[in-house]
């Protein structure tokens, strides 16, 4: 970010060199344009994937990408919760609640908000899933739900851009720790995740899908 003038120092030889300047860009928040990005990641992916510190870099680059795009995720949430009156396109149901996931990840990993934020954030992923179940019996979604899962949302974006702020590596970690690639490595964290998320309802939501497997189970003899 401008304001902070440094005087120039040499620039070091060698491939140690080359990852602290990018270590130092990540740091300083200068990944203002994505080729920048693009560049750093291309020859991190170059480097040993063997070692730990190329593996740690290049997974920090990747959850980091811009914020721009994160915010184009959180929009494309919006989008997609618009069409729930008329969708049972699972997508449109699942980024809804990786949005609302990732708040509830940054409200724990950074702490920027008090604890009634997240008890709105857990009863908006709840609601999601009440609202999931409806539209899967071809039945209307009450607005009223629709719209607590749509302040569910905007509470996500604050926390969101209250981190990216205030605690740039809170928002590196909990973006890297709901990305495919870490839940694929890390399975356990799936339902830790879930747990979170749904707060206080999450036993009852484990008891619907038992009941749902029941039926499918008794359906299918």
């Amino acid at each position: 970010m401008p304001g902070n003038k440094r005087p120039n120092r040499k620039k070091g030889k060698g491939k140690s060199s080359k990852v602290s300047g990018i270590i130092g860009r990540l740091k300083s928040k200068k990944y203002r344009y994505l080729k920048q990005f693009k560049d750093d990641m291309a020859y991190l992916e170059k480097l040993d994937k063997d070692t730990w510190l190329a593996r740690f870099q290049l997974n920090s680059m990747i959850t980091l990408t811009t914020f721009d795009e994160v915010r184009e995720g959180f929009l494309r949430s919006l989008a997609a919760l618009n069409r729930w009156p008329d969708t049972r396109d699972a997508y449109d149901f699942n980024v809804v609640t990786s949005s609302i996931t990732l708040g509830v990840l940054i409200f724990h990993i950074a702490k920027v908000a008090e604890t009634e934020i997240l008890q709105e954030l857990q009863h908006a992923a709840f609601m999601s899933v009440v609202c999931a179940r409806i539209r899967n019996r071809d039945e209307t979604i009450p607005p009223a739900n629709i719209q607590v899962v749509r302040e569910g949302l905007t509470l996500s974006q604050k926390l969101m851009e209250a981190a990216y702020d205030d605690d740039r590596q809170a928002f590196i970690s909990a973006l890297y720790e709901n990305t495919p690639e870490y839940l694929e490595r890390h399975p356990e964290a799936i339902e830790r995740h879930m747990r979170m998320a749904l707060g206080k309802n999450y036993e009852r939501v484990i008891q619907w899908d038992r009941e749902d497997a029941k039926q499918w189970q008794a359906e299918a003899q």
